[in-house]
């Protein structure tokens, strides 16, 4: 016969100082069906416990990196800001002389034409 379930789990069914070759079959499965659900529970525990830490890991590293993007932003940022700015002014007075100097090549291109346009004009 079995014996009576106990609430307790972690309540052995066995005393440490037990004959065991003495004890009844049913007494022995009931003790090794506990152990067993022991066990179970504390694989359990262990895998929830894994899981937990490897998600608390990757939030740390993702933390990390949010970190390292602010300081980034916070010191970075603004001078890189700056930096692009200054380079827009330049691109543009670049753009302004290279107008310059094309007008300066289309008016000595085409001075001789004026010049005889000029001249046609006075004729007439």
């Amino acid at each position: 016969m079995p014996p009576e379930p106990i609430a307790d789990a972690k309540v052995p069914l066995i005393a440490e100082d037990a004959q065991l070759d003495q004890l009844p079959l049913a007494i022995l499965e009931a003790e090794i069906a506990r152990i067993e659900k022991l066990v179970s529970v504390d694989r359990e525990a262990t895998r929830k416990f894994s899981a937990l830490s490897k998600r608390i890991t990757d939030e740390n590293t993702a933390l990390e990196r949010l970190r390292e993007k602010l300081t980034d932003c916070d010191n970075g940022a603004k001078e890189r800001a700056k930096l692009f700015v200054k380079e827009r002014e330049s691109a543009y007075v670049r753009v302004f002389d290279a107008i310059n100097a094309e007008q300066t090549v289309l008016s000595d291109l085409y001075s001789p034409l004026m010049t005889r346009l000029e001249q046609a004009g006075d004729v007439g």
